[in-house]
């Protein structure tokens, strides 16, 4: 799902929470609501308010990102048939540009490649920062 698909769903369901919420406390008849409508609309409006703000923390927490078996492993398997081209690139090879940036990996690096005819495989791993 694309960010901005994402930060609309997130959007609208927390607008459709506090709705829900607001038309929850006006219309319920417990005892210990407010008799007012006015009083029940401050009061929806405050619970709803607090509920979507929950909502919107729960639906926009970071999410941590997939990793190998352990943090930082990159593993690159390829096979190539005749006539292609394998590049593997793993490591600190960011550009040296002002302002670009640059990846670290703390884990194992494993990369494999099988080519056949005359295909032609490039492996580079490490850190241009040593």
């Amino acid at each position: 799902m694309s960010d901005l698909v994402r930060r609309w769903v997130v959007a609208a369901s927390s607008v459709a929470v506090f709705a829900l919420v607001v038309a929850v406390v006006r219309a319920a008849s417990w005892s210990w609501l407010p008799d007012g409508s006015t009083d029940r609309w401050a009061l929806g409006a405050a619970g709803g308010t607090v509920v979507a703000a929950a909502f919107l923390f729960a639906l926009t927490r970071p999410t941590p990102t997939p990793s190998g078996p352990e943090s930082g492993d990159i593993e690159q398997i390829a096979e190539a048939g005749d006539g292609a081209v394998i590049e593997q690139t793993a490591g600190d090879r960011g550009s040296r540009r002002a302002g670009s940036r640059r990846t670290t990996t703390a884990g194992r690096l494993r990369q494999r490649a099988t080519g056949s005819g005359t295909s032609r495989i490039r492996q580079t791993g490490g850190s241009d920062n040593a």
